[in-house]
């Protein structure tokens, strides 16, 4: 009785070899270490909203001298939001970019404002009645602005 048996293979092409593995798990850990390496550290959230919140208060000033009216920035515990003087008193400011926005998670007003907003206003020529510093901080991390009498901003770590 004859018994016929499967060919053998090959043993160059039956799996991979040490070496050939040893160059993957390599290129793998040099993309995971540039995936690490780009991430944004703790610091990148405040940073982020110190920088946003600036730009805002500037292009607010902008808005005042612009408008030829009075506008305001109101700083609290929860955020800020944005607003200009109508002849009823102040209200919010319309427009998606002077939206109220509260601050992001961890991300809290260092200052104490004893409950009470603060609102920072500016007139039509784009100055303030006083300098007034602000401080943001995720516990790590403290950035600090500043807006002058004469309407500057001026971010700071």
């Amino acid at each position: 009785m004859r018994t016929f048996a499967a060919p053998r293979p090959d043993r160059t092409s039956a799996g991979f070899t040490l070496v050939e593995l040893m160059v993957v798990l390599a290129v793998l850990a040099l993309a995971a270490t540039v995936v690490v390496m780009t991430m944004p550290g703790s610091s990148a959230q405040v940073t982020a909203e110190a920088d946003r919140l600036a730009v805002r208060i500037a292009a607010l000033r902008d808005l005042a001298i612009v408008e030829g009216r009075p506008m305001a920035i109101v700083v609290s515990a929860s955020g800020y939001g944005f607003e200009r003087r109508a002849s009823t008193g102040w209200e919010s400011l319309p427009g998606r970019g002077f939206a109220r926005r509260d601050w992001p998670l961890g991300v809290r007003l260092t200052q104490p404002t004893n409950g009470a907003p603060l609102r920072i206003a500016f007139d039509p020529i784009g100055m303030t009645s006083a300098r007034t510093a602000l401080a943001i901080s995720d516990g790590d991390v403290t950035a600090r602005l500043s807006v002058g009498a004469t309407g500057e901003v001026v971010r700071s770590e």
